[in-house]
């Protein structure tokens, strides 16, 4: 069976995307030809690009997807190849499922501590997925680590696969810090968002530490151009910086139609353990209208269903 990682650099999908960004949608012997003058390795870099959805090829040639059609940093590109790979949407799935169901919970680190004969079976996704910084090598004690700053991500893949007792209550406590620490980091934003209205933000709330079952998380303003005041009432969710997805209870679903443009869900960038990235923080205004019913801009996945017998 052929490897789909074989040969696969981040140096090669950097120059691929480079290359396709600059004359996209060419004849691919051209693109091919530009992309030999500063790398190798051409039909397997193209072909793991398509399976992780990132090039697509139609009748006009080969296009970049639509997060990719504009320069793209180093780091960004890093976060854009993991979030495709730690899917379980992704076209190499079951290979990435392989690696990294070999990483168990120890000392609230998940880590894989390999064979010879395992480290070098694995060698190729493993040596992309440390490119990339999500996998961690411990050289002193040769083993190896989810990097903290991808662990939300990763314990939302393996939440969906078999799991440990153990891990299971791993997964459900660093959700539940997670999404605490959050909150506080977008209580932190509302405070400076308000920093003109001293007497507005002694009246802020955070309504989850007294109500779970609010339907938001935050009670705080809005000030309108001529000064008069709404409340604005927040249901803050931690994401991925570059896979917006997350969860919506059917509570939350329902305050958010019965408030209509002052519920706003605040969508807080992850960037580390806990870490959250304010500046990148984005803000929809009624949602119910904006997200459930964007079709558009927003796919909804069913996962699970409440099932009532009928008597």
């Amino acid at each position: 069976m052929i490897d789909p990682f074989n040969k696969i650099t981040l140096h090669r999908i950097k120059s691929f995307i480079n290359v396709l960004a600059l004359i996209k949608g060419s004849d691919l012997d051209f693109i091919k030809d530009k992309y030999n003058q500063v790398a190798d390795c051409f039909t397997e870099t193209l072909e793991f690009l398509k399976r992780i959805e990132l090039v697509r090829e139609n009748d006009h040639g080969l296009m970049l997807s639509d997060d990719l059609n504009y320069y793209i940093s180093d780091e960004n590109l890093r976060s854009q190849i993991t979030n495709k790979l730690i899917n379980h949407r992704c076209g190499l799935y079951e290979e990435v499922e392989q690696y990294l169901k070999h990483f168990n919970l120890i000392n609230g680190q998940f880590i894989y501590n390999p064979l010879i004969h395992e480290r070098l079976k694995d060698g190729n996704i493993r040596n992309l997925l440390i490119e990339l910084g999500f996998v961690i090598y411990d050289m002193k004690n040769h083993k190896y680590m989810i990097n903290d700053k991808y662990l939300s991500l990763f314990l939302s893949y393996i939440n969906k696969g078999e799991l440990k007792p153990s891990e299971l209550n791993f997964i459900l406590n660093q959700q539940a810090i997670l999404g605490y620490e959050a909150e506080k980091a977008a209580l932190t934003y509302e405070k400076n968002r308000l920093k003109l209205y001293p007497g507005l933000i002694k009246k802020i709330e955070h309504i989850s530490l007294t109500n779970v079952n609010a339907g938001y998380d935050i009670r705080s303003f809005s000030v309108g151009s001529d000064n008069t005041t709404s409340d604005r009432y927040i249901e803050v969710k931690a994401v991925s910086a570059h896979m917006y997805q997350f969860y919506w209870s059917a509570n939350e679903i329902e305050k958010a139609k019965l408030l209509g443009d002052n519920y706003y869900l605040y969508f807080i960038p992850v960037i580390g353990r806990n870490i959250f990235n304010l500046e990148s923080i984005e803000m929809i205004k009624n949602p119910f209208v904006n997200v459930l019913g964007n079709s558009i801009k927003w796919k909804k996945l069913i996962e699970s269903y409440c099932i009532c017998k009928i008597k």
